[in-house]
């Protein structure tokens, strides 16, 4: 064999050898894309509340974009009839309680600070505030409507108060020439409809008396629906609560349809 043929036959050679051992070496990382047809798309939650911060073009949640009054407000109350239906131990009647206002009385704090919000619902004054109370013996039925200056500020009020709720599992309120109210409160569980919504089991305790009551939290526009129903039987259990005031997923879902009837009566 001449040598010029004999150097182009080990060329062949080697340049064979060297595909070889890169297509059969088992500690090259080989890049592949994900099959389009088994990718499985991470769920959005309830709670996935439109940044403010994000295009106006991101496709919002119905009703997100309400915004309510003091004229309208008070669509988001529910009535003594829709409780009676609800709650178990509403069917006997009802009657209107003392109004709830805004804020904390003078001279009232919070401990730890940082749980203000889970008593207050926002931090400062919303621009309208509206309540209703109804009880009978058995429970109560306590409402506010915080309505702040757009949805894009109820948004924002919502995730902090989230994250307080979230962050504050005991905290007490305490109240000059009273008893101080400690409750200690459930993690929350996430709402089921349409508009962002949270609800926990809590117990309330003020001096030795001890109730269960849940509380939640809706956001609907540019408002926050606060809600508390509370069995007023002293030391009862959480079992024996839900004889009284129902499960806690159906009252958020009462308020839920009232939510989108307020909505559908915007226009």
């Amino acid at each position: 064999m001449r040598p010029a043929r004999r150097w182009w036959w080990v060329l062949t050679v080697l340049l064979v050898g060297a595909i070889v051992a890169l297509v059969l070496q088992p500690w090259v990382a080989h890049d592949v894309e994900p099959d389009a047809a088994t990718t499985t798309p991470s769920p959005t939650s309830a709670l996935d509340v439109p940044d403010p911060k994000e295009s106006s073009s991101t496709v919002q949640p119905v009703g997100s974009a309400a915004r309510f009054d003091a004229g309208t407000a008070g669509r988001l109350l529910v009535t003594p009839t829709q409780l009676a239906t609800a709650m178990p131990g509403a069917a006997a009647g009802l009657s209107a309680g003392p109004t709830p206002t805004w804020g904390l009385p003078a001279g009232s704090a919070v401990d730890p600070d940082d749980c203000t919000d889970a008593v207050t619902v926002v931090g400062t004054t919303p621009r309208d505030f509206q309540a209703q109370q109804w009880r009978d013996p058995e429970m109560s039925f306590e409402q506010r409507v915080s309505v702040l200056a757009s949805p894009r500020a109820a948004q924002r009020a919502f995730r902090v108060l989230v994250q307080t709720v979230d962050a504050c599992s005991v905290y007490t309120q305490s109240v000059p020439g009273a008893d101080s109210t400690t409750w200690s409160a459930s993690p929350a569980i996430e709402g089921q409809g349409v508009y962002p919504s949270i609800v926990q089991e809590r117990t309330q305790r003020t001096g030795t008396h001890a109730f269960p009551d849940y509380r939640g939290h809706l956001l609907v526009g540019n408002t926050i629906v606060t809600w508390t129903a509370t069995d007023l039987h002293d030391g009862a259990s959480t079992d024996d609560a839900r004889k009284v005031l129902g499960e806690p997923e159906d009252l958020d879902q009462l308020l839920q349809t009232q939510a989108q009837h307020a909505v559908e009566g915007l226009g």
